[in-house]
């Protein structure tokens, strides 16, 4: 019976150090709770602001595959300076947003350097105003984005020229312009996204 008395004591003795520990803890989860919120909204902010900025890298590449197709459809070419304007538009949207490191921007300019080798190697069945255009959206929208854009627009161009030679006997050297396809397959691409 005394052992039981004397562990009384001592078990009150502890509890009551115990509470100001807890008493701390509780001050300190609505401390934790606040960095908890502030980083969270931190991230949203983050995240929000690089939506607005690849959606200007978006605007900047769709509206140069408009000017593209137009001038691809009319006169079957297409012009540097355009290419090199939409360049411009698209360093400066990287510059403002420092959303593409050196490596990347290497590997974003990788399929077009490989469309501009078929070029070469074709003797331009894929035409180089083609592969510039290529060039730029890979700068533009990077290298993961500019693939799905090419392999949906080869693929509709492919349909095309499927349907041009099975409903209307066209001759298989029958030259398509790419352009209009890389628009749909861009528009395909950002409906889905």
């Amino acid at each position: 019976m005394e052992k039981a008395e004397e562990a009384e004591p001592a078990a009150e003795e502890k509890a009551g150090e115990a509470e100001p520990a807890m008493e701390k803890a509780e001050e300190a989860e609505p401390a934790a709770e606040k960095k908890v919120g502030e980083a969270e909204l931190a991230v949203k902010k983050k995240a929000g602001a690089g939506k607005g900025k690849r959606m200007y890298q978006k605007i900047v590449t769709g509206i140069f595959l408009l000017l593209c197709a137009y001038t691809d459809l009319k006169t079957h070419c297409v012009y540097r300076r355009t290419a090199v304007a939409a360049a411009a538009a698209a360093a400066a949207g990287h510059l403002a947003a420092n959303d593409m490191g050196a490596a990347a921007c290497l590997l974003s300019l990788l399929p077009g350097a490989c469309c501009f080798l078929i070029s070469l190697l074709t003797r331009e069945q894929l035409g180089y105003g083609d592969s510039l255009v290529i060039t730029v959206c890979g700068f533009s929208l990077g290298m993961e984005e500019v693939t799905g854009l090419l392999m949906t627009g080869f693929f509709l161009a492919a349909l095309w020229a499927v349907g041009l030679c099975v409903f209307f006997h066209a001759d298989r050297k029958k030259e398509i312009p790419l352009m209009p396809f890389l628009v749909a397959a861009f528009l395909l691409c950002v409906w889905i996204k």
